[in-house]
């Protein structure tokens, strides 16, 4: 989060730069540039850790440094759950609408029960009824949750590749595993390294040569 939040800003930096007049390809010294504070509000379900995150980039010349501070805003953490509490207004909708996906509901409609929802609590009011809200909800922060879902199942495959484990191994790592073979194979990798690649995949040898067999069709 902390590396995500140094790219938002430089290119916040950027538009500041444009903004301004300033021209960062010239010789006359930059004076002074807003400096950031980072925040993530967290309402996950897995434990705080660390109350920051922070990372380093460091080199012979440079040194970049950038702490995020956690807010645990989750809505049974919360000392303030009164409905003039924008963050429990927050909390408390995507409590409400993670609760319905996980109970087998379209994200659309948990989006319309978890607004509802903080419509009849008096969560959030004067900005959940805004149509610019229901739009930005539905196009990107629904669009997001689903390229988390294909994250997931993408890294899900690499997983299988590197674990290796036949026994108890999920569909889609099983799938990844085999389909890099199969790019391995068309790109003509010599048969070493394909069975290196099958070895560290624990994939059998008959399914090795099935998969040789199928890309030659």
């Amino acid at each position: 989060m902390a590396l995500r939040l140094i790219i938002y800003y430089l290119d916040l930096l950027q538009l500041w730069f444009a903004q301004n007049g300033i021209n960062i390809f010239g010789y006359n010294k930059i004076e002074t540039m807003p400096i950031p504070e980072f925040y993530v509000v967290y309402n996950g379900t897995a434990p705080i850790k660390e109350p920051i995150s922070d990372i380093h980039i460091q080199s012979d010349s440079m040194l970049i440094k950038a702490t995020v501070n956690i807010i645990d805003i989750r809505f049974n953490k919360l000392g303030n759950t009164e409905p003039d509490n924008a963050l429990a207004g927050y909390s408390y909708f995507y409590k409400v609408y993670d609760e319905h996906r996980h109970a087998g509901i379209s994200d659309t409609e948990a989006f319309d029960n978890a607004r509802q929802a903080c419509i009849a609590k008096g969560y959030l009011k004067g900005f959940i009824d805004r149509e610019d809200f229901i739009m930005f909800y539905k196009e990107f922060v629904m669009d997001y949750d689903r390229q988390l879902k294909e994250e997931a199942k993408y890294l899900g495959r690499l997983e299988g590749i590197q674990e290796g484990k036949l026994e108890g191994i999920q569909e889609g790592k099983l799938e990844g595993a085999e389909a890099t073979i199969t790019v391995a194979i068309k790109s003509k990798a010599p048969y070493s390294l394909l069975e290196a690649m099958a070895k560290e995949a624990n994939l059998p040898r008959t399914r090795l040569d099935e998969l040789m067999a199928q890309a030659a069709v």
